[in-house]
């Protein structure tokens, strides 16, 4: 079971897993227009989709286990959308899990301990353990241990920095692909609150827990973005210098070698947390598939556990920018139809038909901040949907939520 302490730091990676891999947010960006980006992501984009998660989380997920969105949608919309939602979330959810094996390896490539030939056998590696974490149901002790460590030298730069000269603006000029960019990178890193309600049921007094850790996400991920930027703009006043790795750089520059190895380290924590929470997640996300009546084998968590883990393996092998491109893509068609199915179960008053106004604007947005290789993975999406909904159709007798 998971206390309020474990839940929120669960809750913390789903949603952020800190701030490394956002530092091409700032490529090309001058600083007060990502300060803007900020401020209008925290109030239009985090709290509506905190606000969105928990009234869900608590109307459907409290004390029954499996589900999470794809419950939501599937039990507020109909067995059609329901089973659309499913395919774009679980496609979402693998590509995104996807990402911090590379993500690992890569950081262990970057700070010298291995060799580039033992990539893919270091991420395998990496998806062994995490699944090992949650079959021994370890997932909240991990959770705090992983956050306390991938935030920690950040908190030392910040000790060693001085406060004069920050908040530079910086000497490049924001351009529309820049600000599309940064707008990509940011949405993509804190929209994990509803990732968090699968596992309600594994949560002591999930109401209050649930507050609280909303509560706290989205105050320390908003303070976290200001404040690393700000002692960021102190090393680094252009904003074309701010490249991948430039925090390990950064570290280097304050503490030396041994800060650079630091944070080189707290980068992997970073990946191995945030697949540690998300595949605890993806197994009772699938829980949820048995619940709209297809194979039973999805009621167990060590088969959903397993394919997971082979899924992984197989998607590790695939170009990273791609992977995350194509995850904030799926994510922006599965939140929206996660406001279809808000709209559907709580009754409409002015505070929820902002909360609806200002997910549905931001998804607009994002969905026009899109390469045209996320075209060819919308037509997918929908045909893979489509096919879904009629096998369903074949199969499926009545409501099984």
């Amino acid at each position: 079971m998971l206390g309020k302490w474990s839940l929120t730091a669960m809750m913390f990676l789903s949603v952020s897993g800190g701030p490394i891999g956002m530092e091409t947010a700032l490529k090309n960006t001058e600083f007060y227009t990502l300060m803007a980006l900020c401020f209008w992501l925290m109030f239009t984009y985090m709290i509506p989709i905190a606000v969105l998660s928990y009234e869900m989380t608590e109307f459907h997920d409290m004390m029954r286990p499996g589900g999470g969105p794809v419950g939501w949608v599937h039990g507020a919309c109909g067995q059609r959308l329901g089973i659309a939602n499913a395919v774009w979330d679980i496609l979402d959810t693998l590509i995104d899990n996807a990402i911090y094996p590379i993500l690992f390896a890569d950081n262990l490539i970057n700070i010298g301990f291995i060799s580039p030939d033992y990539h893919s056998i270091v991420a395998w590696t990496m998806i062994a353990v995490t699944f090992i974490i949650n079959y021994k149901e370890l997932q909240g002790v991990a959770a705090i241990l992983f956050v306390i460590f991938l935030m920690s030298p950040f908190v030392g730069i910040m000790l060693v920095t001085p406060m004069s000269d920050m908040y530079m603006t910086g000497s490049g000029q924001t351009s529309w692909t820049s600000m599309q960019k940064a707008f990509t990178i940011l949405t993509w890193s804190i929209n994990g609150f509803d990732m968090a309600s699968p596992y309600a049921h594994k949560v002591f007094e999930p109401k209050e827990s649930y507050k609280f850790a909303f509560t706290v996400n989205v105050l320390i991920t908003f303070v976290m973005l200001i404040v690393v930027f700000s002692v960021g703009t102190h090393y680094y006043h252009t904003s074309e210098e701010w490249v991948d790795g430039c925090f390990v750089t950064m570290a280097n520059m304050a503490g030396g070698e041994s800060f650079r190895i630091w944070m080189g380290m707290a980068a992997c924590a970073a990946a191995f947390g945030v697949l540690t929470a998300e595949l605890c997640a993806t197994s009772y996300l699938f829980m949820g598939l048995s619940k709209m009546g297809f194979s039973k084998k999805f009621k167990s968590q060590m088969f959903n556990l397993v394919l997971n883990a082979v899924i992984l393996s197989c998607c590790v092998l695939v170009n990273l920018d791609m992977l995350i491109e194509m995850s904030a893509f799926l994510n922006t068609l599965t939140l929206q139809c996660e406001v279809f199915a808000y709209i559907f179960t709580w009754q409409m008053n002015w505070k929820r038909g902002l909360v609806v106004i200002c997910l549905t604007v931001n998804n607009i947005i994002i969905l026009a901040c899109k390469e045209s290789y996320c075209l060819m993975a919308f037509g997918f999406s929908i045909g893979l949907a489509i096919v879904c909904i009629w096998l369903s159709e074949k199969t499926i007798k009545g409501d099984t939520y």
